[in-house]
């Protein structure tokens, strides 16, 4: 394998693990990107606000999940 390869499957082993204790904490655990666009969202965050993470991700905000008073 190339270092570029090796590197890519590195990186990709790590999300992979990284997702995959998300997915098992307790927690809600919600991603962002720089502009404030839900990127993801864990098992148990998914049961806590009782939204399917293809509801959220790519379609929802930050600013989404906050109460009209506490946007102000």
């Amino acid at each position: 394998l190339s270092a570029v390869r090796g590197a890519e499957l590195a990186a990709a082993e790590q999300a992979e693990r990284t997702a995959r204790v998300l997915d098992h904490t307790a927690l809600c655990v919600i991603t962002f990107d720089r502009d404030g666009l839900v990127t993801g969202i864990n098992r148990a965050g998914q049961r806590m606000l009782r939204y399917q993470a293809s509801e959220v991700a790519g379609r929802m905000r930050y600013l989404d999940f906050l109460d009209a008073d506490e946007g102000a």
